[in-house]
């Protein structure tokens, strides 16, 4: 697996700044989804994180909480995957599991809205993945709603002139 140039610039941690509040969809948003797409099925783990640098987590991330929302705005559960796709790598890319908590509860929800199963979606999702990381996807999806709900993760929901979003509280 190669990086195309653009999802090379794309998941450059020093062009981060500023990604998470533009429109959306966007020229990166695009070429991260492509990414994800390209690099799903067994395996699809080790090979990208062989070839993303260590620390896309941030980018990966935001990535996967603007698909939540715009999943939710598109109706769309597609897009929703390739958010929770980012997020099992920036899980597997980050030493701290608690990074990718947000990002995964607001796809959650997405798939809660879209779908009505998310359940279904992130044990699907987990097929994909090695064993720890098996569980902390199921794990998840186990959780007690409130725990798994986007308002302790302090983001709440905002539908305004036919468009959605998840809005960070903090």
């Amino acid at each position: 697996m190669h990086l195309t140039k653009a999802q090379e610039r794309s998941l450059d941690v020093r062009r981060a700044h500023g990604y998470g509040p533009i429109q959306m969809p966007s020229e990166r948003d695009r070429a991260i989804q492509e990414l994800m797409r390209a690099a799903s099925g067994p395996g699809f783990l080790a090979e990208t994180l062989r070839v993303i640098h260590p620390r896309s987590s941030d980018i990966l991330s935001a990535f996967a909480k603007r698909m939540a929302t715009l999943a939710v705005g598109t109706i769309n559960a597609s897009i929703a995957r390739d958010g929770l796709a980012a997020v099992q790598l920036t899980r597997a890319n980050t030493r701290d599991f608690r990074e990718a908590v947000p990002a995964r509860t607001l796809l959650y929800r997405a798939f809660a809205i879209i779908v009505a199963n998310p359940d279904s979606e992130f044990r699907k999702a987990h097929q994909a993945l090695p064993v720890p990381m098996k569980e902390t996807l199921v794990k998840f999806a186990d959780r007690e709603p409130r725990d798994r709900s986007v308002q302790a993760m302090l983001y709440h929901e905002e539908s305004k002139g036919g468009s959605f979003r998840f809005v960070c509280d903090w």
